[in-house]
């Protein structure tokens, strides 16, 4: 009987990288959309403002 506490099976190990994993890829395409948005704006805000 392996102590699961010492050595964690795979599975669960697996399952914890991919979480983070998509966890990280949601805050990275969260910050870069986040990023277009305000760069549209600003584009959008300079259209409109007479030169």
């Amino acid at each position: 009987m392996i102590n699961p506490k010492s050595n964690p099976p795979a599975a669960s190990r697996i399952f914890f990288e991919e979480m983070m994993f998509v966890a990280y890829s949601m805050i990275t395409t969260a910050k870069a959309t986040q990023k277009a948005a305000m760069t549209e704006m600003a584009l959008l805000g300079d259209s409109k403002m007479p030169h």
